[in-house]
């Protein structure tokens, strides 16, 4: 899946690098842009803090919350992976961008529809034990800046930072590390909410309506979940209720990044970018200049 995702990306990237370079007056800049966008993240994750809760048969047995130690055992012993995809609504605002200003700044709004696919694999027998997804249709809501500087009229150098955010639950929860016990039936719910956040250092290249960048980054990605069993026994007040509330956060933190955009007419702007690491994010989507 990385492979075809990096050669999706590089596609495009190859046609901005190549087009052909403007000759005439630059394309005119324009102050708004409103765009789609779709951007898959693969990372692995670990995780921070983990509490239980249990109330068996209306009594509260009460919490317990997994020390340091605990946690890292977990860590050595279970492997957890997220993937999020996110199609994406884009509404932005070139707040300066003129011709005799070497600054230029940038923000946006974003919002859409994520899906949320986690696993947890047993390391020591290879075996998928927990998989949870939410589906292609929960809430999804960021913001994006891009602060940039014009060193000369094909450098510049670019700090783009963004923050998204996304949340939902699901009852497709697939669970072989708690089954059910003998002559109970059970109901699952998993609430979760997701912080993906990035701040990335380019250089950036234009040429004609081509601008290439690269540069580090720094990102992480923040995973809280709720996730709770019903168990039933058949008569009323016989249930046992199990919560356990985990959080987990990306295991490394720094990627390079590279990226291009194609003002094919004023109006119309191609882009593309990833973030390669031990994770992978790639995004790409057009956006409309008015």
């Amino acid at each position: 899946m990385k492979h075809f995702l990096c050669l999706m990306f590089c596609i495009p990237l190859y046609f901005c690098a190549t087009a052909q370079e403007q000759t005439g007056e630059a394309v005119k800049s324009k102050k708004f842009f409103a765009g789609v966008s779709y951007t898959y993240l693969s990372a692995d994750m670990k995780l921070a803090s983990m509490t239980l809760h249990s109330v068996w048969f209306g009594q509260d047995l009460g919490e317990t919350k997994l020390s340091g130690e605990e946690l890292d055992e977990l860590n050595d012993d279970f492997k957890r992976h997220s993937n999020i995809n996110a199609l994406l609504a884009e509404f932005g605002w070139r707040i300066v961008n003129k011709p005799d200003v070497k600054w230029n700044f940038t923000a946006s709004i974003l919002a859409g529809i994520a899906d949320n696919l986690s696993t947890i694999e047993n390391k020591n027998t290879g075996t998928q034990e927990f998989k949870f997804n939410s589906g292609l249709s929960k809430p999804c809501l960021g913001l994006a800046f891009d602060l940039g500087y014009r060193i000369t009229s094909h450098w510049g150098i670019s700090l783009q930072p963004n923050i998204v955010g996304s949340m939902g639950k699901s009852t497709s929860v697939s669970d072989a590390i708690y089954p059910d016990p003998v002559n109970f039936t059970s109901t699952r719910e998993h609430k979760y909410r997701n912080l993906y956040g990035k701040v990335s250092l380019l250089a950036r290249f234009v040429t004609g309506p081509v601008t290439i960048y690269a540069g580090p980054g720094f990102y992480a990605f923040w995973s809280w979940h709720d996730y709770t069993r019903h168990y039933y026994e058949g008569q009323p007040g016989e249930e046992i209720i199990e919560e356990i509330k985990t959080g987990a956060v990306t295991r490394s933190l720094f990627a390079g990044a590279v990226g291009a955009s194609w003002d094919i007419i004023p109006q119309l702007t191609l882009f593309a970018q990833s973030e390669i690491g031990n994770d992978l994010s790639v995004t790409g989507g057009v956006h409309f200049n008015f």
